[in-house]
Parts: C-alpha cells; sequence; structure tokens
C-alpha cells in the first residue's frame, strides 16, 4: 500500500488532478496553499456538478456527414477544454465514459452524432448510472455504431445487447452471477423498434419495427421495452460491482484490492448507483494509500504537457503524438476501448512522445508556467510546472544535470521524463 496523501494537501491535489483529471500546473498547486485536501477536494467535486459554462464542442458548427477537417477541429476543442477547463473532474468523467461506452468515428463517420453522445456524456456522466445507459442505449451515434437502428423485431440485431452486458453493465459472466445468451436475445428483441432519419441524425421509436413480447431477462419478468431492459440491467447485483471495478482500475491503477471494490459497490448500489459520490470515495482511497503507479494515456499526457507550455501554436503537435501513441480520441480500437495502460509505454510511444515534447517546448509561450520555470533554473519550479510539487525525481535530476540543458531543451527533457508520464 502506498504512502497517505491526505497530510500533503499539494501532493494529494496533484496526484487526485491526475488521476480523475489531466494534471495541474504551478496555479493549480497555488490553490493548495493554507487549505486542506477536504477542502480541495470539496472544491474540485463542486466544480463537477455545475453545467458546463461553455458547451463541449461550443461554437462548431458540426454536419451529419464525414468531413475529415471537422474531425480534427473537434479533437482540437476536446483537447483544448481538458488542458485549461475549470472542471477537470467532469472533463475527466466524458473521457472516461468515452472510453467505456464505446463508439468510433471509423464506424459512426459523423461529427454530429459523435458531439451528441460527448455531450450527453458531459452532462450526465457524474450522476445516476441508469440515466447514462438508458440514454446511451438510444443514442443515434450508439444505435449506428452496434446496429440498433437497423434491429427489428422480425430481426432483431444482437450486437448492442451483448456489449451492453459484457464491457458496458454487467462484465463476462462469474458463478450464479452469469448472464446468459438467451438474456442477450431477449434484451436484444426488447431493444428493436428504434431507428434513425439519416437526414438528420434523429431518432424515433417505431412501433411496428419492436418485438413487444413480456420475457424474463436476467432473472426480472415482464422485459420488453427500452425502460424495462434498463430496470432488469442496473438492477442486476453485477452491475455496480462491474461499474465500480472499471472506475476503481481507471483511478487507482491495477491490481486494485477486491475487497475495496465490493464494499464501495454495495454502498453505489444503496446510493442509487450515482456516479460522482463513488468517484470521490475512489479519490480518498487513493489519498489514503490505496493506489498503484499507473502510466498516463497518451491524451492525458498530451493536455498536461500543453497545460504546462501553453504553446502558441500546435498545429500538427497533437495528432502526430497521438497517431502513433495509439491513442486518438473519438477513434478506439474496438468495442473493448483503450488497451491497459503498459500499452502507452512501447517504443514508438515513447519516440512520439519526446519529438512532440520537443514541438511544445519550441512553441511554448514566454508566460506558460515551465517557461517561466525553466528560466530560472529552479528544479523545484520546474517540478511544480508539470504537477509535481514533490520534486522531480532524482533520476530526472541527474539526466538534466548531466546534460547541462537550459531553457527550452531543458523543458522538452522534463516533458519527455517519466515525472510526467506515470501517476503515483
Amino acid at each position: 500500500m502506498a504512502s497517505s496523501l491526505r497530510n500533503d494537501p499539494a501532493a494529494a491535489l496533484a496526484w487526485t488532478r491526475r488521476a480523475v483529471g489531466f494534471g495541474s500546473t504551478t496555479e493549480d498547486l497555488d490553490l493548495a496553499e493554507g487549505r486542506t485536501t477536504d477542502e480541495l477536494l470539496d472544491e474540485l467535486f463542486e466544480a463537477a456538478t455545475e453545467p458546463a459554462a461553455v458547451p463541449l464542442f461550443d461554437g462548431l458548427d458540426l454536419p451529419l456527414r464525414p468531413e475529415g477537417a471537422e474531425v480534427a477541429r473537434m479533437v482540437g476543442a476536446w483537447l483544448l477544454r481538458m488542458a485549461t477547463g475549470r472542471s477537470p473532474v467532469r472533463d475527466w468523467l466524458t473521457w472516461f465514459w468515452h472510453g467505456h461506452l464505446v463508439t468510433s468515428f471509423r464506424v459512426v463517420r459523423s461529427p454530429k452524432l459523435l458531439s451528441g453522445q460527448l455531450r450527453t456524456y458531459d452532462e450526465l456522466g457524474g450522476g445516476p448510472f441508469r440515466a447514462l445507459l438508458r440514454a446511451t442505449t438510444i443514442d443515434p451515434a450508439m444505435l449506428v455504431y452496434l446496429d440498433g437502428a437497423r434491429s427489428t423485431g422480425t430481426a432483431p440485431n444482437e450486437n448492442y445487447a451483448r456489449e451492453l452486458l459484457e464491457l458496458f453493465a454487467l462484465g463476462l459472466p462469474v458463478g450464479d452471477e452469469a448472464w446468459t445468451e438467451t438474456d442477450v436475445e431477449r434484451i436484444s428483441a426488447s431493444l428493436t423498434g428504434w431507428t434513425l432519419d439519416r437526414r438528420d441524425g434523429s431518432r424515433s421509436f417505431v412501433p411496428t419495427r419492436h418485438d413487444d413480447t413480456r420475457r424474463r431477462v436476467l432473472g426480472v419478468d415482464d422485459v420488453h421495452d427500452l425502460d424495462t431492459v434498463i430496470d432488469a440491467v442496473v438492477g442486476h447485483p453485477q452491475c455496480a460491482v462491474h461499474v465500480t471495478r472499471c472506475l476503481a482500475s481507471s483511478i487507482l491503477g491495477p491490481g486494485v484490492a477486491e475487497s475495496l471494490v465490493e464494499d464501495e459497490a454495495e454502498r453505489f448500489a444503496r446510493d442509487g448507483l450515482v456516479v460522482l459520490p463513488l468517484i470521490r470515495r475512489l479519490v480518498e482511497a487513493g489519498i489514503d494509500g490505496a493506489r498503484t503507479e499507473t502510466p498516463l494515456g497518451p491524451v492525458a499526457w498530451f493536455a498536461n504537457a500543453y497545460a504546462a507550455t501553453a504553446p502558441t501554436r500546435s498545429d500538427g503537435l497533437a495528432r502526430g503524438f497521438l497517431e502513433p501513441s495509439g491513442q486518438i480520441p473519438m477513434a478506439p480500437p474496438d468495442v473493448a476501448g483503450w488497451p491497459s495502460p503498459e500499452a502507452w509505454l512501447t517504443t514508438s510511444a515513447t519516440a512520439a512522445r519526446l519529438t512532440t515534447a520537443i514541438g511544445l517546448a519550441e512553441a511554448a509561450s514566454d508566460t506558460a508556467p515551465l517557461t517561466v520555470a525553466a528560466g530560472t533554473g529552479d528544479l523545484d519550479a520546474v517540478a511544480r510546472s508539470i504537477g509535481r510539487p514533490q520534486g522531480l525525481s532524482s533520476t530526472t535530476i541527474e539526466t538534466l544535470e548531466r546534460s547541462g540543458a537550459t531553457d527550452r531543451a531543458l523543458m522538452a527533457l522534463v516533458l519527455s521524463a517519466p515525472d510526467l508520464m506515470v501517476n503515483r
């Protein structure tokens, strides 16, 4: 078990903003001065409950049909919000659900539909899981991605029902809590009837395309439509456990204690599967020591590095890094989402990270936190500028001293160092 950060508010804030956010800079860590860890957490999580001041993708005129330039603008706008948004927990939850309740532009091929889905995750991500799952099930992007829009009572498509159980809500069958192929078949039939108007992307329910037969699903009788399916799924004992385990693994790192998952899942279920209080409890568990070292994904690394450098130009830097690293927003590799954290430590990802670090350092604003700190040569200030109040690691300090690097060269080395790659 890791050491507690409870009595070190700055360290607790820095770890939290990486675990359920996209890192921090000197300005963020200055908030910890004279305040307790609980006060800082209260502020972070209160911000996550408030409506976004500016809706995600606000100002972008997003077409229904695929246009590469628009997708690039969407990715850029989303990364900028991750790096500079004032509600890191809320932004992190939107990103988490995008990798859990998965769709991909490669299949959906519509900026308008994908932006609508991500706004739904942004609005509902911290609330009751039932509301989020219901909205996702009939979301236009999901109806395209897993073929729900083509599923009829006479020819039900099982794609969404299978992923609903296996990945989204219950996980793989376990012992007495197993779901069966019969459950998949019956859920598929019960979710038929939803269609998509390809002219404007709107969805509608057509009763004549629906099989309204009442069936027993997951041990629940009279399941026959969207709401009875969702009730049966979220009421299953494995739902709270599966969602808790996925969130705990993402926040606390691999190897989360099963006892912690079970205890938190029990409370999650009692609280009506409301997500944000569960996130708060998992964060507190991490602060108190229930965390492991976890590599940051490419998107989180880029957002943190962007915040530290405030580049005057970033054209091509994000895509040039994210493509070889294997994590492009709105393009997960498959319905299972992003791979495990270890996948981000490949040779190609490491090389891309160094190249991008050099580019960000060269383009950094003169007033950016890291630029100012590097100009003084104060390595403690440099560490704070990338969200490490505990200072740089001894290995990184040795590397910097041996290199003799200063200013922009020093910035590039710091950005590409393990200190910014791993949350401890």
